[in-house]
C-alpha cells in the first residue's frame, strides 16, 4: 500500500499562530491549543493514550517542506492520521497510529494507540493555564 496522510477530523480547528502546550508523562500526551473558534480564548486538549513515540521539532509552517513526510500533502495549522508509512506498519501490531500536527512554529509527530478531544471550549487567556485546567479537572473527577 501506498503510504497516505488524512487529516484527523476530530480535531477542532487551530487558531493561527499560538503555539500549543504539551505535557507528557510515560503513556500520555495532552496537547492544549487555541481553536478557531469565533471567540477568542477558546482552547481545545487532545489525550493521546499509550504513547510509544513523541519527537517535537523545530518544522514551521515555512518550512514544512522538510518534513519526511511532507510530500504526503501535509498542511500547516492541521491534525494528520498517516497510514502505511514504516512507523505504522512496524507499531500496527500494538495499536500505533501515526499522527503529524504542523503549528506555528513546531511540528509534533507521535505515534499512540488512542487520540481523544477531551476538551474543545475551554475558555483561559493561553494553552499552557487551559491545560493546567483541563488536567486539574481530570484529578478532581478521580478523586
Amino acid at each position: 500500500m501506498i503510504p497516505q496522510a488524512k487529516v484527523w477530523q476530530e480535531a477542532p480547528k487551530l487558531a493561527l499562530p499560538e503555539n500549543p502546550a504539551i505535557v507528557s508523562d510515560c503513556d500520555k500526551v495532552w496537547i492544549a491549543y487555541e481553536t478557531a473558534h469565533s471567540e477568542e480564548g477558546t482552547f481545545a486538549i487532545v489525550l493521546f493514550s499509550g504513547v510509544i513515540e513523541l519527537h517535537l521539532s523545530p518544522i514551521n509552517d515555512v518550512g514544512l517542506g522538510r518534513h519526511p513526510y511532507a510530500a504526503l500533502g501535509l498542511r500547516c495549522y492541521t491534525f494528520h492520521e498517516l497510514f502505511d508509512t514504516a512507523e505504522t506498519k512496524r507499531w500496527s501490531p500494538i495499536g500505533g497510529r501515526q499522527f503529524v500536527i504542523t503549528f506555528k512554529d513546531v511540528t509534533i509527530d507521535i505515534i499512540a494507540r488512542q487520540p481523544e478531544v477531551i476538551a474543545d471550549a475551554v475558555k483561559s487567556h493561553n494553552p499552557h493555564s487551559a491545560l493546567k485546567l483541563a488536567i486539574q479537572s481530570a484529578l478532581d473527577t478521580v478523586r
